[in-house]
């Protein structure tokens, strides 16, 4: 498996992980207050 599936994979997995964790007001809370401090968000692109 190349190196940015196992990425995507692990990426999948933690999102799964936080959608079952937290109500989706949770989570557009948190990436609101992400943004607004600057804190990188991943966003699913893995880079070349």
């Amino acid at each position: 498996m190349a190196q940015s599936m196992k990425i995507r994979a692990n990426e999948q997995a933690a999102a799964e992980k936080i959608a079952g964790a937290f109500s989706p007001e949770t989570i557009d809370a948190l990436v609101k207050d992400a943004k607004a401090t600057g804190t990188p968000i991943v966003t699913g692109q893995v880079p070349a």
